[in-house]
């Protein structure tokens, strides 16, 4: 059985070009990895081991009714990065249907 990797990038605080470099080092491995990348977002090339999803932080499906703890970091625990951390349970569960079961 093999491990398939399961990451996103959205520019929530600042650039992508870090995180894309990075990534580089990691895809270059061939490791199985499924990417939500930001629909405005692009890889400076491709990998045979990466299967790219186009993917936007969308609040359609988070209750109105949640609200930001009271006591927080003001510039940190934004309602995106919240927002952010929900769909990394959300992108688990997407990944299963694009996983390459043996």
């Amino acid at each position: 059985m093999s491990v398939t990797y399961v990451t996103a990038f959205h520019p929530v605080r600042s650039g992508l070009d870090g995180y894309i470099h990075k990534f580089d080092e990691y895809a270059s491995l061939g490791i199985p990895i499924v990417l939500f990348l930001e629909k405005d977002c692009v890889l400076p090339k491709e990998y045979p081991n990466v299967r790219v999803i186009p993917s936007t932080l969308s609040m359609d499906w988070i209750p109105k009714e949640v609200e930001l703890p009271t006591h927080r970091s003001e510039t940190k625990d934004t309602r995106t990065y919240l927002l952010l951390m929900l769909h990394k349970m959300k992108y688990m569960n997407e990944a299963l249907s694009y996983r390459d079961w043996e």
